[in-house]
């Protein structure tokens, strides 16, 4: 964030072309004073490399409340809950996936 010299105010960013090369230059929309920015970095993002286990996706399909629900046996755990399925259409077929609610796995 730069500042002007001489009101304090903000200065925005605008990009001038001088001799067919482009410049990026701060102003002042005050008083008109214009400087140079030698640091043509504007806005950088870093994105962290999370890696997502299906356990994590199983957890949000269970964690969605629109989805029906269906009792039936876990094979993992050997409890009967009302698991959370979830029906995809993909390949030109019908796709079915039930989750166990209290060890997040598909039940098979």
């Amino acid at each position: 964030m730069e500042f002007c010299d001489n009101c304090f105010n903000f200065l925005f960013t605008k990009e001038v072309i001088d001799n067919n090369k482009k410049n990026i230059i701060y102003y002042c929309k005050k008083c008109n004073f214009k400087k140079t920015c030698n640091n043509y970095l504007i806005f950088k993002k870093t994105y962290k490399n999370i890696i997502k286990t299906s356990n994590d996706n199983n957890r949000i399909i269970v964690e969605d409340k629109t989805l029906p629900t269906i009792k039936i046996i876990c094979n993992n755990c050997k409890k009967t809950n009302d698991n959370k399925y979830k029906i995809s259409y993909y390949d030109n077929s019908y796709h079915k996936k039930i989750i166990c609610i209290n060890c997040y796995k598909d039940i098979k």
